[in-house]
């Protein structure tokens, strides 16, 4: 009799991160975290520290290991575009600080700011569950098996991707586990996941079951363009308590009533005549050096 291949416990990709890699991964982010801070000399900078930073992202953009969801998920699920350039300038700081490059290390580091890697360190060590949004706001998730790539199962959450995963692989039916292949916050999971589910209907495998015969990456094109143009993903909203025109910066209150630095250029050009003091805002978190920041402002039609 032919020997069966045993069956993975989890979805590719969702294996929980192991004792030894955490260690790993903390040192790796704590590294980054001191050096941008300043808490560390450059010559004196871990250089695998900053490897093992280069890798964890490289397992989440090419998805080839057991945990990459897991270490994605730490870092609040990163756009790819970002990933790829955190990738590429990780190597060139490293490559930087090995030649004692200071100017190179400066423009490195710049560069890693300003595709948001400081606010995916601080994501990784905080936890974003804890962090409430709207009693609305979710996740949209694409999963699938490695042995059928295009039978895609497409649904909701409210909770952590990786426990509605976790819950869908415990049922008795589940043969083989799901992973996650893509999730979309949203701001509105319920109708988010009704519209998608519209969209992809000529795809739908049986009315009353959530799986989709439709290759992925076309499925994730459609649900990212849906998005784009409902203005449906989930973003930080707040006010405009100071603005300077000459100065081209201000700040936003949020919820938690924190200052987030605003400069013009995240600000589309017809939506910069309406910046001012109470105006309503939708934005992107990032993190500088000295704080947060808002990325991708727009104004938001009320501004009451």
């Amino acid at each position: 009799m032919k020997e069966r291949k045993p069956i993975a416990r989890w979805g590719f990709g969702m294996a929980p991160i192991s004792s030894r890699m955490q260690r790993r991964y903390d040192a790796a982010v704590q590294t980054a975290l001191d050096l941008f801070d300043g808490n560390i000399e450059p010559q004196r900078v871990p250089l695998d520290d900053l490897s093992e930073l280069k890798g964890m992202f490289n397992r989440c953009l090419r998805q080839d290991q057991w945990d990459w969801f897991s270490v994605f998920t730490e870092f609040g699920e990163p756009p790819h575009k970002h990933m790829r350039q955190i990738v590429n300038n990780l190597q060139t700081l490293r490559r930087s600080l090995i030649a004692n490059d200071h100017e190179a290390v400066e423009s490195a580091k710049q560069r890693l700011i300003d595709n948001n890697l400081l606010q995916y360190l601080d994501n990784y060590q905080t936890d974003l569950n804890s962090r409430s949004g709207s009693d609305d706001a979710g996740w949209v998730y694409i999963l699938s098996t490695r042995e059928q790539p295009t039978i895609l199962k497409i649904g909701m959450t409210r909770r952590s991707v990786s426990q509605r995963v976790k819950e869908i692989n415990s049922a008795t039916g589940v043969l083989i586990p799901f992973s996650a292949r893509r999730v979309f916050r949203v701001k509105h999971a319920a109708d988010a996941e009704r519209e998608i589910f519209a969209l992809l209907s000529q795809y739908r495998i049986r009315p009353d079951r959530e799986f989709f015969e439709i290759p992925f990456a076309r499925a994730a094109s459609l649900i990212d363009e849906y998005l784009a143009e409902s203005r449906m993903r989930q973003r930080q909203r707040g006010k405009i308590v100071w603005f300077d025109r000459e100065k081209c910066y201000g700040f936003i209150a949020t919820a938690e009533n924190k200052d987030v630095f605003m400069h013009s250029s995240q600000v589309t050009r017809s939506d910069l005549p309406a910046l001012k003091p109470g105006t309503s805002v939708e934005f992107d978190l990032g993190q500088r050096p000295q704080g947060p920041c808002a990325l991708q402002v727009c104004v938001l039609q009320d501004t009451t």
